[in-house]
């Protein structure tokens, strides 16, 4: 019984020692701000995700449309369809380029070379006879 009062006392006096409050403050402390950045840093890659996902969309949607353009037109060339295609997908790669970089400058302080991709110009709307015929 000796023992068991004895342990108890040790038990007691570790627990009521102002060094223990303090230690477990300190991990409370620290737990709390790990879970804190934690969680900001799940939410930062859930933002990455989305926004991949959007632009991997807004690339399909106006690729789609582009497609679609071309099929309804009366001049079918399928050179200038894969033509439009690599210039909407170089474009959208292009933007994202100058994006990144212009965030690097400016939130990061980075000074990167002073290179830029040009956007490539695009036809907005192929060129048809009775267009041709029209402007005649």
């Amino acid at each position: 019984m000796k023992l068991i009062q004895y342990q108890a006392n040790v038990v007691w006096d570790n627990l009521s020692s102002p060094n223990t409050i303090k230690i477990y403050q300190q991990a409370l402390v620290k737990t709390w701000n790990l879970l804190k950045e934690t969680a900001i840093l799940l939410f930062m890659l859930l933002l990455l995700v989305v926004v991949f996902v959007l632009w991997v969309w807004h690339i399909g949607f106006t690729i789609g449309w582009k497609f679609r353009h071309w099929m309804e037109s009366p001049n079918k060339e399928p050179d200038k369809f894969v033509e439009n295609t690599i210039k909407s997908l170089s474009n959208s790669f292009a933007q994202l380029f100058n994006r990144v970089k212009g965030f690097a400058e400016k939130k990061l302080g980075l000074e990167l070379p002073k290179s830029e991709f040009k956007l490539l110009q695009e036809d907005s709307e192929p060129e048809t006879n009775t267009n041709k015929q029209e402007n005649s």
